[in-house]
């Protein structure tokens, strides 16, 4: 950039269609990971012990999360690098994100918690680095780009209020019952990855 250039105001780099649907999803990819990280012992059960051990389910299961994320932060940079790409990998994780959410009603065992919590592990690496790299190469103006990485930083404690505030509510809604509430946000989450990702699909092949 030079002096001369004019330099678009940051909102109208925000409001553009493209970066409304990447804000968008990423909150809810925070949403779905704060919903399930408060509420889960709730949902393990807090006494439950892993068969055969004498360790909490629900320590095991973050302990396995904890493990995932680590290796997901090596192994990210390759899979971003590959035929997968940047937007490729975001997409997936969001799609497991989902998944895994909207399953819990139907997860039973010890097994399956783990499978669980460590999908989150890899999907908080995702989540964490994709979104900042997509919402990056949409901007063009480097004076900018500091602060659009500030406004997607901002879906992380934006998506804590959403919890804090509608939980509580909504659970008991749902009659109390914690995964009848994460089915719920299951399907919002699949809803609202469909109509974004497809807008962010559509544009990356039409470049």
């Amino acid at each position: 950039e030079t002096e001369d250039e004019e330099v678009p105001s940051l909102w109208s780099v925000v409001e553009h269609p493209l970066m409304v649907a990447a804000l968008a999803l990423t909150c809810m990819g925070y949403v779905s990971m704060y919903a399930l990280g408060f509420y889960w012992t709730t949902w393990t059960g807090l006494d439950t012990k892993l068969p055969g051990t004498g360790l909490s389910l629900a320590f095991a299961s973050l302990c396995c999360e904890a493990v995932c994320e680590v290796v997901a932060a090596v192994m990210l940079p390759l899979l971003n690098g590959s035929r997968i790409g940047t937007l490729g990998m975001f997409l997936a994780g969001h799609l497991v994100a989902a998944g895994c959410i909207a399953l819990t009603d139907f997860t039973k065992g010890s097994t399956s918690i783990l499978v669980i919590g460590g999908c989150y592990g890899f999907i908080t690496t995702v989540i964490d680095n994709n979104a900042l790299v997509i919402a990056e190469d949409m901007v063009d103006s480097d004076r900018l780009r500091g602060s659009v990485m500030a406004v997607v930083a901002a879906t992380a404690p934006l998506a804590q209020i959403i919890v804090a505030a509608l939980s509580g509510p909504a659970i008991a809604w749902c009659g109390g019952q914690v995964t009848v509430y994460f089915a719920y946000i299951g399907l919002a989450y699949f809803v609202i990855l469909f109509a974004t990702g497809g807008l962010l699909v559509a544009d990356r092949l039409t470049q």
